[in-house]
This record gives C-alpha cells, structure tokens and sequence, in this order.
C-alpha cells in the first residue's frame, strides 16, 4: 500500500527519509486476495472459489464419530497438499454442471434443500475446525446457499446418469462421464496447478475476477 508524506512533515524528517531510501530496502511480498486458477470450457474459477466448493461439499457430509472426537488435519491443507487433485475434481464437477444447466434440469428441490441446510447446521455445530476454516475463508451463508444448490444439482445429475448406464459404481469409469469430459476444453492459467496461501482479512466475498467466473458454483 502506497504511503503520502502529510503536509505539516517537517524538513528534518523529509531529511532522515531520503538518507533511509537511499539503503537497500526489502520488499515484503504482495498479499493474495484470490486469483484465477482454471477455465472450463469457457468459465473461469479462481482459487478462492474452489476451496469454498470444497468446504461446502465437506458440510454437507454427515458427522461421524471419528469427525467428532479425533483430531484431524485441517481441510485446507489437504487441499493445498493435493491441489492438482483437487482442480481435476473441481474440473469435472464444473463440466457435469454446465451440462446439467444446458438441459435445465436436476434443480434441487425444496425437500433437498432443507435436508442439506439440516446437515450443513449439524457439522457447524459439531466440527469447531471446520468453522474455523469457513471464517478463514470468509465464507458467507448467502455463499453455502447458493454452493449447495449446484452441488445438489451436480450430484443429481450423476446419479441420474449412473443409474441409466451399465451399473457401475466409479462414477469416474462411466462412459457418460467420459464422454462428457471428452468434449470439455479445461485450462489452467499460469501457476494456477500450484496452491499459494490466501489472505481474505475483512472481506464476506471474492473481490470482483477478470474474465467470467461462475460465481453459483
């Protein structure tokens, strides 16, 4: 951030301050807001964007006992420890959805959604660390809404699409999947296949993207 020297500085300040620049000074390195990491097929998603997808898709599981009682490693350093990972199942979960909202269909129901705000009240309020992770993250309840309702619609439509082909379980062999991938154009921006540590203090939302990025999930 750019500093201005206020009128009333004196001239002994204005001094001692041009003897100071005149040494070697050691920039400290930019904070990342966010930043655009992949495409998919034409819509662009930033990093902050994917972690939120993660950490909505982990609420919306059930608590287990384990989850409850044994400490574990934060969520976020399992994605930054398996980034590349993450961005493929980020990517293809980017590509069942434009399929699914280029046929219109498989929007949650009102039933779904309940459930799934059921289960999302249940983790906050038995996994502290994953509450934690959601202010890190500056996560707002406007974002889990709207997170949720494309995560139902791509689950919807995996399993619609699963139960229609020859019984296989490994949604990642079935032939529609397959296919679906096939025709997707994915891309990833310059360092975007390495995860960066983010810094999102005082912020409730991404500061607005270059290019289009899917803000819905």
């Amino acid at each position: 951030m750019k500093k201005y020297l206020p009128k009333e500085f004196d001239q002994m300040a204005l001094f001692l301050l041009l003897l100071i620049s005149c040494s070697p000074v050691w920039a400290a390195e930019p904070e990342i807001a966010d930043r655009l990491v992949v495409a998919v097929s034409g819509s662009s998603y930033s990093q902050r964007h994917i972690e939120v997808w993660f950490v909505v898709r982990e609420l919306l599981q059930e608590a287990t006992p384990v989850q409850k009682q044994k400490p574990k490693t934060s969520l976020l350093a399992e994605v930054a420890a398996d980034w590349k990972t993450v961005l493929e199942k980020f990517s293809e979960d980017m590509t069942i959805r434009q399929e699914a909202s280029r046929l219109g269909s498989f929007q949650p129901s009102a039933k779904a959604q309940v459930k799934a705000n059921e289960r999302i009240s249940h983790r906050r309020s038995v996994d502290p660390e994953l509450v934690a992770t959601i202010a890190s993250l500056a996560i707002s309840d406007d974002e889990i809404s709207r997170f949720t309702a494309t995560i139902l619609q791509v689950e919807g439509f995996r399993k619609s699409r699963d139960r229609q082909g020859p019984g296989s379980k490994d949604a990642g062999s079935s032939s529609w999947l397959q296919e679906l991938k096939s025709r997707a154009v994915t891309r990833i921006y310059d360092g975007g296949d390495t995860w960066v540590p983010l810094v999102y203090s005082h912020r409730v939302a991404p500061a607005p993207q270059k290019g289009k990025e899917s803000q819905g999930g």
